[in-house]
């Protein structure tokens, strides 16, 4: 996928009806791209959390590595390996379908650069999509989020997870659009924060 800009704002509970008004308001017309639904995510890392370690570091060159599918969490259809590459602000995905996906592909060796990955965190979402009329600024808004550590096995039970309140807000464009990101961000207000839903669950399930 191309290198592209992610700006993000964490909002709060009560923060949700006013962004609402925004995208209604805004003049690049966003509306919505997409019906929303459901991310689940496996993140793998290393035993001592380089990956982590390496966004906690700001590190300009790194990567991240995950499992993503959608839709219920009980029923793994057409996940993916995901791996996130960024170069100081500009980020890119590399993405590679998983076929006959079992719960063992979790506890396989995957060899990279960093070492030998393994699975240590689940993370569920509720996403909705929006696009501006130009159709070259993505927004999605996250919320619902929960998180759970990967105890040696895949579970599909939520009940028990870490649970984030906040509501994450990302805009996505291509590097040739970032001078029309100022007249596009100018509206939200909002402060765009550096987060991470994987350190965030870190942070939640490790402590």
């Amino acid at each position: 996928m191309d290198w592209r800009y992610e700006v993000k704002y964490v909002l709060r509970q009560d923060e949700w009806s006013k962004l609402q008004q925004i995208l209604v308001e805004h003049p690049a017309s966003f509306r919505t791209a997409f019906p929303d639904r459901i991310v689940n995510n496996i993140y793998l890392d290393t035993t001592d959390f380089v990956t982590c370690n390496d966004n906690l570091a700001g590190i300009s060159e790194r990567q991240k590595y995950r499992i993503r599918w959608y839709g219920n969490a009980n029923e793994v259809q057409n996940p993916v390996l995901e791996v996130k590459i960024k170069n100081n602000a500009l980020g890119r995905k590399e993405i590679s379908p998983i076929e006959n996906w079992s719960d063992d592909f979790l506890f396989e060796h995957h060899l990279t650069n960093y070492g030998q990955l393994n699975p240590v965190l689940q993370n569920q979402y509720l996403r909705s999509y929006y696009v501006n009329w130009e159709g070259n600024f993505r927004l999605t808004v996250d919320r619902a989020i929960k998180y759970k550590r990967v105890n040696g096995y895949l579970s599909h039970d939520y009940s028990d997870a870490f649970s984030d309140e906040h509501i994450i807000v990302e805009i996505k464009f291509k590097a040739e659009d970032f001078k029309q990101h100022e007249q596009i961000s100018r509206y939200f207000s909002f402060r765009p924060s550096k987060h991470s839903k994987y350190v965030t669950g870190v942070f939640y399930c490790y402590g």
